[in-house]
This record gives C-alpha cells, sequence and structure tokens, in this order.
C-alpha cells in the first residue's frame, strides 16, 4: 500500500493519506487549470492570518468594513483606492473611530461594544442618509448592528425622533425603578 504523505514547509508536521488533501489548500495554476496542493498547512495559514488581525483589531475591521462597503457604495465608487480617495474612508482614520466607539459605546442605544454578544462584529457603519455622497465622517457614523438594523433606510429626522423618544422612555424607567412600589396586602381594606 503506497500511502501518501506531505510535510508542512512552515510547521514540519507530516500529514499522510486523506489529511494531507484536508489539511493542504489548493491552487490552481497556469492556462491548463493544473490544481496544485500549497506547501504551508491550512492550521499554519489560520494562525498566521489571526496573528495579524490580533495585532491591531481595529485596522482589520476597518479594512474589512471598507472592502464591503465599495460593494455596497457602487453607485459612488468603483474601488476601495476611490472610496478612500473621494470620500475620506481611509483605514487608519476608520480603525480610529471604531476604536473610539468601542471604548464609548453606541451613540444611539448607549451599550458598550464589549458588552455585546459578537463583540466587534457589532461595531458597523451606519451611512446616514443615503441618497447623499458617503463622505467618512460627515454622512457616516459608527453604530452598532443591531441599531443600525432597525434604522435601516428610515430618514435621519424620524430616526433622531426614535432616538429620543427611546431616551425618554428609558429615563422614565429608571425613575419608576428607583422609586419603591406600594404594595398593598390582600388582608390590608
Amino acid at each position: 500500500m503506497d500511502l501518501q504523505a506531505k510535510r508542512c514547509m512552515e510547521c514540519g508536521t507530516v500529514y499522510f493519506g486523506d489529511e494531507v488533501n484536508a489539511m493542504f489548500a489548493t491552487v490552481t495554476v497556469g492556462l491548463d487549470r493544473r490544481v496544485y496542493p500549497k506547501t504551508t498547512c491550512n492550521p499554519c495559514r489560520l494562525t498566521k492570518r489571526t496573528q495579524v488581525k490580533s495585532q491591531n483589531r481595529f485596522v482589520a475591521k476597518a479594512r474589512d468594513t471598507i472592502r464591503r462597503h465599495t460593494v455596497r457604495l457602487s453607485q459612488w465608487v468603483s474601488s476601495t483606492g476611490d472610496l478612500a480617495d473621494r470620500f475620506g474612508w481611509e483605514v487608519k482614520r476608520v480603525a480610529h473611530d471604531m476604536e473610539h466607539a468601542w471604548k464609548n459605546g453606541c451613540p444611539d442605544c448607549g451599550n458598550l461594544f464589549s458588552t455585546m454578544v459578537h463583540g466587534l462584529g457589532d461595531l458597523s457603519v451606519d451611512i446616514i442618509d443615503p441618497a447623499n455622497p458617503p463622505f467618512w465622517g460627515i454622512n457616516t457614523r459608527i453604530m452598532c448592528i443591531t441599531c443600525n438594523r432597525k434604522k435601516a433606510r428610515t430618514p435621519p429626522r424620524l430616526w433622531g425622533a426614535n432616538v429620543s423618544g427611546w431616551a425618554r422612555w428609558n429615563r422614565e424607567r429608571g425613575k419608576r425603578d428607583a422609586q419603591p412600589r406600594l404594595v398593598q396586602s390582600a388582608f390590608e381594606f
């Protein structure tokens, strides 16, 4: 029985048989579309990507956000560079604003991102008025994904009234919760 074996060039681990196909991604090369396994195993490749992200999580989040918004904002831009040049969506600037929001919470609901279930995944960029150009910091802001989904395409004036109403409701709830309730016993007349 001929058992196929392959060694990872990064960590030196040797994989055998079906492990080779499972542990090495493939790359398609050339006009004849030949498929070759990569020389670094999947766990090493994943670890390397994770380490880069963990060095500055906000830069990685900013890059990913800019990339996704470039697709969504195709009416305004054709590339991520175009979004940065024309509308100020520079990675450093977006990352800085995300880090600030992370420390201070969602401007609408007031909840801290660090207490939210998805953590950094709950940070989202809202285009305040989608009908206008997406200038960074002018027609954009960072908010939690829950508030951003609730807002959707609500006009800024109506969304502002919604946020104001919720803030008033929370203040009143706080007052109600702070007041002791009078409990009437069934035996009192």
